[in-house]
């Protein structure tokens, strides 16, 4: 199936560096799913195509791209493998939120290299105290996908008996800090590696750690250097694009693949050819539908609010609501054009040796990442609309 949208010739190089590298990174699918990691390989070649640091602060070797180019790479690894676009999602947006962190953060962690990988885990899930210089923290994190290539983590947590606005924070520690659960046996998504991450009485230094606040409202000490109109863009968005751009590229391959399949099926029942089928072409329109409008959904967020970042004009409450709300609702409808897809090849589909079966385990764990949380995405749309607070910390 053709993109509904055609390519800018700004959009160009990032985009093609991934299709140039479909095939490798395809290759090597199903041997991720197996070793429940992405090789070696594979990152070193994503790296080297700069897909990491397409959000990346130009002081500290990024590309600083306009959003929707990195945004069409991810798709495009992501119908090469799933699990290896997920990980250039994942990992790609956080370069975007340290640009807002402290200088001195930036300096330290891209001292040595500027395709330093930092893997993370969002949820509140540790003891976080405040103490002299810095905090203390105590926990275990889980889903921290690509942390067996990370040099870095960075994790959320909340600051007991502090005010929210200064109390929900960002913490960026070594690896050399954490302790690696190897957990990660799961139904989809089995080659990002997104393993669970301890610490044990690990200091962070204040210069390490920021307000969640500062962030969102990318009013953080690292603008002093990056105050640029990527870095005005709503993070919510732009977290909630890492896992709707590989929706999309997983609900293209499956639909190739579907109609790979169909082309040469007969039915055995009536010796048919199921491509003659009317229900199949129902299937057919019905997931074409689905993921073109969620592929155009999301591509038009981003250039409405680069647009509006680089034009100096405010980007509203209720244009941070619509435009995370894009982001769900897209990953959901391309999860409902593949379980159509999956249930209109019949029980062939069910057999580990279909791809089909793969690609839909993969979509659904997809979907059940927090910042696709469509329901909760839509009420707060809902409530903007309605001239309400949307009551939804992350959009």
């Amino acid at each position: 199936m053709q993109s509904t949208e055609s390519l800018t010739e700004e959009s160009a190089s990032l985009v093609d560096k991934a299709l140039e590298l479909h095939d490798f990174i395809a290759s090597h699918r199903e041997q991720h799913e197996k070793d429940r990691r992405v090789s070696t390989e594979v990152m070193d070649a994503i790296k080297e195509a700069g897909l990491i640091r397409g959000l990346q602060s130009v002081h500290y070797g990024g590309l600083e791209v306009a959003p929707e180019e990195w945004y069409r790479a991810m798709i495009e690894v992501s119908s090469a493998c799933p699990s290896t676009g997920w990980l250039v999602g994942i990992l790609g947006v956080h370069p975007f939120e340290f640009a807002q962190m402290s200088i001195e953060m930036q300096d330290e962690l891209y001292a040595d290299d500027p395709n330093t990988l930092v893997s993370s885990s969002y949820a509140p899930q540790s003891q976080i105290k405040r103490v002299p210089g810095g905090f203390r923290i105590n926990g275990q994190h889980r889903t921290s996908s690509g942390v067996d290539h990370a040099s870095w983590v960075v994790i959320g947590g909340a600051v007991p008996d502090e005010d929210p606005a200064t109390g929900r924070r960002t913490f960026v520690i070594p690896i050399k800090d954490v302790r690696v659960v190897d957990d990660w046996f799961v139904v989809g998504l089995s080659g990002t590696g997104s393993k669970s991450i301890a610490f044990d009485d690990v200091f962070v230094p204040d210069h390490r750690s920021a307000a969640r606040s500062d962030l969102m409202n990318s009013t953080g000490p690292g603008m002093a250097i990056n105050d640029r109109p990527l870095f005005h863009i709503p993070h919510g968005a732009v977290y909630g694009s890492a896992g709707a751009g590989p929706a999309v590229g997983v609900a293209r391959a499956a639909y190739g693949e579907y109609m790979d399949q169909i082309a040469s099926y007969t039915k055995r029942s009536t010796g048919v050819n199921k491509a003659e089928d009317p229900l199949t072409h129902l299937r057919i329109g019905d997931a074409q539908a689905l993921i073109e409008a969620a592929e155009s959904r999301t591509v038009w967020a981003y250039k409405d609010m680069y647009a509006k970042a680089v034009a100096g004009e405010e980007i509203t409450l209720y244009d941070r609501a619509h435009y995370s709300w894009r982001m769900a609702q897209a990953a959901d409808d391309c999860v409902t054009a593949v379980r159509r897809l999956f249930e209109s090849r019949g029980a062939s589909a069910v057999f580990l040796s279909n791809p089909l079966q793969a690609y839909y385990r993969d979509i659904i764990t997809m979907r059940q990442h927090g910042t696709q949380d469509r329901d909760a995405r839509t009420t707060a749309l809902a409530r903007a609309e309605l001239g309400l607070s949307p009551e939804e910390q992350f959009i």
